[in-house]
């Protein structure tokens, strides 16, 4: 009888864990095809063995085998491992399977060695695996191996070690004679052992560009790295400080790691181009031991250690790494020494809102003053994101507060901007004037205050004597601003404090204009409550009711006309109403608004263009359809000849063309003009051409309703009558 058919026959009973281990061994090693078993299986967990050795015969190779053998690899069943491995051990060794999402193959000796499982790694090895398959990611085991810190492993217990594990890490397999206290046990330094004997390449690279070395220096690994080195391991010729083993360890904060690649002579390199630095990463992580043991090395203190040029000082400084600045400056850093954006290390410490470090720089000689631009000012750094320690210190350290337009953006505008009321009133009580140019524009405080919305430095501006009708280099008030950016509170409070609402020459400086422009509904009604004009006209430009009809805001409009304001008001230079823009931009909610007001359809511009005319021109069919429905003039010509028809035809808009054609616009042109037959075929648009000829043609038999000239889904004219003259339009092909 079969061990199968045997095992069929025994009811199921649970007993203990290590019994079922102890039956599972036993039946494993009598689990020959057909072989005779004496014993009684009481164990359920023997049950499941024996099922997967039978069906393992069947299935040899396959990938169900294969899918068993990398979960066994995970877990570290060395005993399911060697089970997957009796029948077909190269094959299944060797074969990879997509085990994730993002379709990537993984091996089971790349499984394995990721968990540390040295015993199942000297099994696959020993079945012909091959050691330097890239798995996953483009990493080969062996790197896989260095991404896992050792620490965080389970080391094997020592007496163990001692007792079977051989001298010589090449001889493991052969003189263990019980290999399997591996699976209750990781230790990733014996895996690395095992596959560097086994001829794993060491300087292979990943997607990444890193290699084993760097995934050591990585976790700070110092055995795992000494022994790479010593086997033969590169330790130079890095594309960027990316791939870097030394920029890793020093990154990490790995001294021991750091020291191992030194005394190997790994290069320190320093080049902007290069990236980061050893030295940057060590002043960025504030590891100050590693960053004096890189200048014992002799590189000098000024070197580029970061992609924009900056030396480490100022990378220190930026993180606000006080023991590393200190080091740095003891070492001969130059504290005024820029980056190649303008940036020193005063700077950098003044953005971070480092306190300590910016006393110290100022107490070592650190420039105050002669900045190119506000880009490099410390006091602007620390005022603009709301460092008030560093703009005391540095104000007390005769930083000077620069206000003109060469420099750009001041001090007061950075606090303004960003709502910092403290640092604000600090300024003003330092004399500052509040109607300080503070922007390249010209403008003030205040303006900048309203345009960002910050109603506690509106009022502090306010209260100081900041001049409320300030006008920018643009013409723009502190209001236009408010305005613009819909700061309903803001303008309110501008607004109360009697800011000026009449009286602008253009709507560029409108705040009525810009509000409506932009679609803020609620700051229109209060300029409107508090008196604003809605102020139309050729000479003013685009009026606010013209703003809103182009830019659909229907709720604004119909406020203006609640207002008020005439549907026919002129509000373009060129003369054009609101229903002339609404149409230009296919408002189709805006035009029935104000068509329903009672607006003319057919008012021309000066130019003589009506609302049909510029939604044929921007093809715009739905405009166009609901004008025809309106009964506008499909005929209108322009001062220059043009009609709706044409001016369609010559920017190919088809759909629209066959709407005018159904409504019956003429194709007929006037002396020094084109006709609408002409410009389609000076554009080559043979579609367009066609429709005009169809209709053209239907005009001339006589037909004296074009209305009945339909177009089939097919996209072929014909005549709604079913006469053969009139079906013989159907042959031709739009």
């Amino acid at each position: 009888m079969s061990v199968l058919a045997l095992v069929c026959k025994v009811p199921q009973q649970s007993t203990g864990g290590g019994m079922g281990m102890k039956c599972c061994a036993y039946l494993l090693a009598m689990s020959a095809p057909g072989g005779p078993v004496n014993a009684r299986i009481k164990c359920c967990a023997c049950l499941l063995v024996l099922m997967m050795c039978a069906s393992t015969s069947v299935r040899a190779g396959g990938e169900k085998a294969l899918r068993e053998l990398l979960l066994a690899c995970r877990n570290g069943d060395y005993e399911a491992v060697q089970v997957s491995l009796r029948e077909n051990r190269e094959p299944l060794a060797r074969q990879a399977i997509k085990v994730d999402r993002l379709e990537q193959s993984y091996t089971a000796l790349y499984v394995a060695a990721s968990g540390g499982y040295a015993g199942i790694v000297w099994l696959l090895l020993e079945a012909g695996a091959d050691v330097n398959r890239r798995s996953g990611p483009g990493r080969t085991p062996l790197m896989q191996v260095c991404r896992h810190s050792q620490e965080k492993s389970t080391p094997l217990p020592f007496d163990l070690v001692k007792m079977l594990a051989p001298p010589q890490p090449s001889a493991l397999g052969s003189t263990c004679s019980r290999p399997a206290f591996f699976s209750c046990a990781r230790d990733r330094l014996h895996c690395l052992r095992l596959l560097v004997d086994s001829g794993a390449d060491l300087d292979v690279t990943d997607q990444r560009g890193c290699c084993a070395l760097y995934y050591c220096a990585e976790q700070g690994n110092r055995d795992a790295l000494t022994l790479l080195i010593e086997c033969g391991a590169k330790v130079r010729g890095w594309r960027s400080y990316k791939n870097d083993p030394l920029c890793r360890a020093a990154s990490g904060g790995h001294i021991a790691c750091v020291r191992v690649l030194l005394a190997a002579h790994c290069p320190i390199i320093t080049d902007s181009r290069y990236g980061y630095s050893a030295l940057g990463e060590a002043a960025k992580g504030g590891h100050v031991n590693i960053l004096q043991d890189l200048l014992q090395q002799g590189v000098s203190a000024n070197c580029e250690s970061s992609p924009s040029g900056g030396s480490p000082l100022l990378i220190a400084s930026l993180e606000g790494q006080l023991p590393c600045v200190q080091a740095l400056l003891d070492a001969g850093a130059g504290i005024n020494r820029p980056n190649c954006e303008g940036d020193t290390a005063l700077f950098c410490a003044a953005y971070g809102g480092h306190l300590k470090v910016v006393e110290l720089l100022l107490a070592c000689g650190a420039s105050v003053q002669g900045w190119r631009s506000y880009r490099n000012d410390p006091l602007y750094a620390a005022a603009f994101n709301g460092h008030i320690d560093c703009v005391q210190a540095l104000t007390k350290a005769g930083c000077p507060v620069i206000t003109n337009k060469k420099h750009g953006c001041s001090a007061l505008n950075g606090a303004s901007q960003n709502g910092h009321a403290k640092i604000l009133n600090y300024f003003l009580q330092c004399g500052i004037s509040a109607n300080a140019e503070s922007t390249p524009l010209g403008g003030t405080p205040l303006l900048v205050a309203a345009e960002k919305g910050q109603v506690a430095c509106i009022q502090i501006l306010l209260n100081a004597g900041a001049d409320i009708d300030h006008f920018d280099s643009g013409d723009h008030t502190a209001l236009y601003h408010a305005a613009r950016k819909g700061h309903l509170t803001a303008l309110e409070m501008l607004l109360s404090c009697g800011a000026k609402i009449r009286g602008w020459v253009f709507y560029k400086s409108d705040p009525l204009c810009v509000a409506a422009f932009n679609g803020h509904i609620d700051c229109v009604r209060a300029l409107t409550n508090a008196g604003a004009l809605i102020v139309t006209g050729r000479k003013y430009g685009y009026s606010a009711p013209n703003h809103a009809a182009q830019n659909g805001y229907t709720e604004i409009l119909a406020h203006f006309l609640q207002k008020g304001i005439s549907a026919d008001v002129e509000s373009s230079p060129s003369g054009g109403t609101p229903l002339l823009a609404a149409a230009d931009k296919g408002q189709l909610a805006c035009m029935q608004l104000l068509l329903n007001a009672g607006a003319n359809i057919d008012r021309p511009n000066a130019n003589g263009c009506t609302a049909l005319y510029y939604a044929a021109q921007k093809g715009h069919l739905a405009a166009v359809t609901y004008l025809l429905e309106r009964k506008a003039s499909v005929n209108c010509r322009t001062k220059l000849a043009q009609t709706p028809l044409s001016v369609a035809c010559q920017n190919g808009h088809k759909a629209v063309v066959s709407a005018l054609l159904s409504a019956g616009a003429s194709q007929e042109g006037i002396v020094g003009s084109e006709t609408p037959l002409c410009m389609a075929v000076r554009e080559g648009d043979v579609e367009i051409v066609d429709y005009l000829l169809a209709a053209a043609d239907l005009q001339a038999r006589g037909n004296k309703h074009p209305l009945s000239c339909e177009v089939d889904p097919s996209g072929y004219w014909y005549c709604s009558q079913e006469d053969e003259q009139h079906q013989s339009w159907r042959k031709r092909a739009l």
